[in-house]
């Protein structure tokens, strides 16, 4: 806690990446306004993430809407 104020930062990684693959620092320009939807951010240094369709490029086709996928330093090999 900062003074009297909580920073919130929402952060997603799957299990195949490290801990943290994507990052979002959630602020609220009114102190009592409700968050309603909250996104996972952007990726961390070194990470790319895709949202892939049927319409995605050769070799990166994904046969579910909206399936994401990473890549970069903190992807396992295999």
């Amino acid at each position: 806690m900062v003074g009297e104020r909580v920073r919130l930062v929402n952060t997603y990684g799957p299990t195949e990446t490290t801990v943290i693959a994507t990052v979002y620092d959630v602020k609220s320009e009114n102190e009592s306004a409700v968050v309603r939807n909250v996104s996972i951010g952007r990726p961390i240094a070194n990470t790319t993430a895709y949202i892939l369709d049927e319409f995605s490029p050769s070799g990166a086709r994904s046969e579910l809407p909206g399936e994401l996928h990473i890549s970069g330093a903190g992807m396992a090999r295999g």
